[in-house]
């Protein structure tokens, strides 16, 4: 992994967000679809599923990098 400079972290927008559901992706074996509340919803998906039940991830705070350009 390369390291970054100081000031690429800065224009990072790391904020807490709170997961609201939890989903399963159709034909993925290692994705959730995730719903989070970061002052606004929005909908991210992780490849988490074989390390957590989705009842145990609702209402878990994770760290997000907001500003990440979409995966189309």
């Amino acid at each position: 992994m390369d390291n970054i400079t100081f000031d690429d972290f800065q224009k990072t927008d790391l904020r807490v967000a709170e997961i609201k559901t939890c989903e399963d992706v159709e034909g993925a074996d290692k994705l959730y679809k995730l719903t989070i509340d970061v002052g606004e919803e929005r909908t991210i998906v992780a490849g988490i599923k074989l390390y957590y039940s989705k009842e145990e991830l609702v209402g878990k705070k994770i760290a997000v990098v907001t500003n990440l350009e979409p995966v189309n």
